[in-house]
């Protein structure tokens, strides 16, 4: 695990590229002690990059993403992509039929804590259009969000899909 002082020193230094460059992102991997460890750490890091790659931030730190990782090596994508059927596929399917963004709107949610009004930031939404849609995500999963296992099951989908989308663009841009 990194320590808060080299943490903050990449936050910094994030800070600075965000004045000068537009797109970019930054994946660090645990603290390497020996030699011998440079290209684990190196992988660790390019795993990373490719699990931000798909999100909202721009540096990533291995020891938060790491449940990706296990993931990303411990699970095959069949069992990940069922999974994630049968967890929020009724409501990519209801986003699919009336061109909505429900399953964005419970990915922020979730990535809020929960917090209503930080989410409804977040989207661009007034607060009471996101309790509306949190209505109707409720509606479609049959669900109260209050579960805190049926919660983990849907952030776990989440890390799951957004897996498999990054290895399929990796899949995609590596085919000539």
């Amino acid at each position: 695990m990194l320590n808060p002082t080299i943490r903050q020193y990449f936050r910094t230094l994030c800070e600075q590229l965000d004045q000068s460059i537009q797109n970019y992102r930054v994946g660090i991997s645990d603290i390497c002690f020996e030699f011998v460890s440079i290209r684990k750490s190196i992988m660790l890091a390019y795993d990373v990059l490719k699990i931000i790659k798909k999100g909202r931030t721009r540096v990533g730190f291995f020891h938060d993403l790491v449940s990706y990782h296990l993931l990303d090596t411990a699970v095959d994508p069949a069992v990940m992509q069922t999974f994630f059927a049968e967890t929020l596929g009724p409501l990519e399917a209801y986003d699919k039929r009336h061109n909505s963004e429900l399953l964005h709107t419970l990915e922020v949610y979730f990535d809020c804590n929960g917090n209503i009004t930080q989410a409804a930031q977040e989207l661009y939404r007034h607060r009471n259009t996101l309790i509306y849609r949190l209505e109707k995500i409720k509606e479609i999963l049959e669900t109260n969000l209050l579960n805190p296992e049926e919660n983990f099951n849907y952030q776990m989908a989440f890390k799951m899909h957004k897996l498999l989308s990054a290895n399929q663009n990796k899949e995609s841009n590596s085919v000539v």
